[in-house]
């Protein structure tokens, strides 16, 4: 369960695996509650569970956007499938069909053949994190469920105090 991960996860290191070096760590969890959107009754925003990186981290975040995307914004999503034999993400294109606070709805330009892809990035076409990946809502891998970037700001915030 996501509100177990803190008391079962000491610390997180983030791979290169074609450099086979570690880019960022981590011993701090961001989450202290928070349940999954199985568990959940439709609100994505709980299913997250954040580090906070150290100041030698090597890893370039993405920026984050301050506002809930439009319905019709052109989005990516980035992950790896299978068969890739390139080191960089491969993007999955879509647009987005519903945007609300509690989810993001994208419809895919053709499916996502990436299997295990939740907590993958959307971004759009400023380069800008728009939300986080958590599920698909259909069989053919065309429509995608992902959490808005302005829940997932307002969650680390309460989080942390800020």
């Amino acid at each position: 369960m996501a509100q177990d991960v803190s008391s079962s996860v000491s610390s997180i290191d983030v791979l290169d695996l074609q450099m086979q070096s570690v880019l960022a760590s981590s011993t701090k969890s961001l989450l202290k509650t928070g349940r999954t959107v199985g568990q959940s009754s439709g609100d994505l925003s709980g299913d997250v569970m954040a580090f906070e990186l150290s100041s030698s981290s090597r890893l370039t975040p993405f920026m984050l956007c301050g506002t809930l995307p439009p319905v019709g914004t052109k989005v990516w999503i980035l992950s790896k499938a299978a068969n890739s034999r390139s080191a960089a993400p491969d993007r999955y294109s879509g647009t987005i069909s519903s945007s609300m606070n509690s989810g993001l709805v994208i419809k895919m330009d053709s499916p996502l053949s990436a299997l295990s892809s939740s907590g993958s990035p959307v971004t759009n076409a400023k380069n800008e994190l728009v939300g986080m990946m958590v599920g698909k809502q259909d069989e053919a891998r065309m429509v995608i469920m992902a959490i808005p970037s302005t829940s997932l700001i307002k969650r680390i915030y309460a989080e942390i105090g800020q």
